[in-house]
């Protein structure tokens, strides 16, 4: 069983674009995916996305975007 609810991201060079960590979490009752996002991020910190209620991170993930 996973009881792990975060998931990170981060990029140590952006240029110039931003960044967020994305949880694909699981409930383990119902089986049920839901998608939670982390802080848009710029310069090099962490970003953390966390699974919410009972799921559990299934996998993870990095959206990035042009600013």
């Amino acid at each position: 069983m996973n009881d792990n609810k975060l998931t990170v991201a981060k990029c140590s060079n952006a240029h110039g674009g931003h960044y967020r960590a994305i949880a694909v979490c699981k409930d383990a009752d119902t089986g049920e995916i839901k998608f939670f996002d982390g802080d848009w991020r710029n310069n090099g910190s962490w970003s953390k996305a966390y699974c919410q209620g009972s799921t559990r991170v299934q996998s993870a993930g990095i959206e990035t975007k042009v600013t």
